[in-house]
């Protein structure tokens, strides 16, 4: 693994948010893209510089990220990851910091946080090798969490139980690409000839990672 330093995330961090500003200004002068960036990196516009503070920068360090460059990721030619994703990595990250999930009733993380919960509900299923998420797999797993005491306080909650196929694997797509970058799981898009239709598969996950610490105890679900 390489030396990596809170200095060379947070330059990586500012050399990669405006990588991707300049992408999407080439394709349209006119994008929103690049002050989304800036709101969910909490990137200075002025300076281009992020001002998140290094316990964040810390956080990204402890869960194993080592640069930022999953911004400028291609998921597919002239298109990189979703912008959408990075709401999520950013709540994310602010989470490990504050060492609870900060936007729990929230897109930014309701639906990750749905992920993470069956990730460690069905940890011996996820052991055995890889996990198909099919549209069917992703809307069950947001029902559920959504009826789960830990959740269901939340009125915001309710808009996960009856989902459409369609918009499960949408979020899901998004959420699991912000839980591959910040190296909770390795996702892959897309289903192979054969596979059932869906979102993608996961071939590993990192059961030390500060989320899934997060996740255990938000549904009271102990490590097996």
């Amino acid at each position: 693994m390489t030396n990596v330093t809170l200095t060379s995330l947070r330059t990586s961090l500012n050399n990669e948010t405006s990588a991707r500003v300049a992408y999407e200004d080439s394709k349209n002068s006119a994008n929103t893209i690049g002050a989304q960036l800036y709101k969910h990196f909490s990137i200075a516009p002025d300076t281009k510089e992020t001002r998140f503070s290094n316990d964040i920068l810390k956080g990204a360090r402890d869960m194993g990220v080592q640069s930022f460059d999953f911004i400028n990721s291609h998921v597919r030619e002239n298109q990189r990851m979703n912008i959408k994703a990075f709401e999520k990595v950013s709540a994310h990250l602010r989470s490990v910091a504050a060492g609870r999930f900060v936007a729990v009733d929230k897109t930014a993380q309701k639906y990750c946080v749905a992920i993470l919960r069956d990730l460690i509900a069905n940890q011996g299923e996820y052991e055995k090798g890889e996990m198909i998420m099919t549209s069917q797999r992703v809307q069950a797993m947001y029902s559920i969490a959504a009826r789960s005491d830990a959740l269901a306080s939340y009125d915001k909650i309710a808009s996960m139980l009856g989902m459409q196929a369609s918009t499960a694997s949408t979020q899901a797509s998004s959420s699991m690409r912000a839980l591959d970058a910040l190296r909770v799981i390795d996702f892959h898009a897309g289903i192979r000839e054969g596979d059932a239709k869906g979102v993608g598969y996961v071939t590993n996950v990192n059961w030390a990672h500060p989320l899934i610490a997060l996740a255990r105890d938000l549904f009271d679900i102990p490590a097996p």
